[in-house]
């Protein structure tokens, strides 16, 4: 009995939900709302600048370790080099061509990458293209390529706008 008068006393004393002043207005919820939406807003753009960079430095760095795996190819005495049409692949590891392995020995494709290559040891002058490759990310908007023609001249564009793996 003496519980129960303690527990009438107790909700008598406690002020109204509906005439308190606790909680927040519907303004206040609104607004918080909206800047967490922007935060949020921003930080996936960021995120995604992000990830297309990264996926570009990975394009570029395969397309170095690719363009000195050709050198190295080529100035080993008294071999030539086969002839490459223009090839692609994407699947990760060594490529499956044996000529293309050839032409760049020890380059290893990494996951999601596209790699072109193509390959002509009759070019002799600055009329034709020698050597070609094209690195593509799978999951970026930049890709690069290098070339070297016939006289030895090499040409390497970078930032080439494209999406995914064509």
């Amino acid at each position: 009995m003496r519980y129960i008068r303690l527990i009438k006393k107790l909700i008598a004393n406690r002020p109204s939900i509906i005439t308190g002043d606790k909680g927040f207005t519907l303004i206040e919820l609104l607004t918080t709302t909206s800047i967490i939406g922007i935060l949020a807003g921003i930080s996936i753009q960021s995120f995604a600048v992000y990830r297309d960079n990264a996926e570009y430095s990975r394009a570029q760095s395969t397309l170095r370790h690719g363009e000195t795996a050709v050198q190295a190819a080529l100035v080993v005495p008294d071999i030539s080099l086969p002839a490459v049409a223009m090839m692609s692949q994407a699947v990760p590891g060594e490529f499956a061509d044996a000529d293309a392995r050839q032409i760049v020995p020890g380059l290893v494709i990494p996951k999601n990458v596209r790699v072109h290559l193509y390959n002509d040891p009759a070019c002799d002058n600055g009329a034709c293209i020698a050597q070609f490759m094209q690195v593509n990310p799978c999951n970026g908007t930049k890709y690069a390529n290098w070339t070297r023609m016939g006289d030895g001249e090499e040409l390497y564009v970078g930032q080439i706008p494209g999406v995914g793996c064509p």
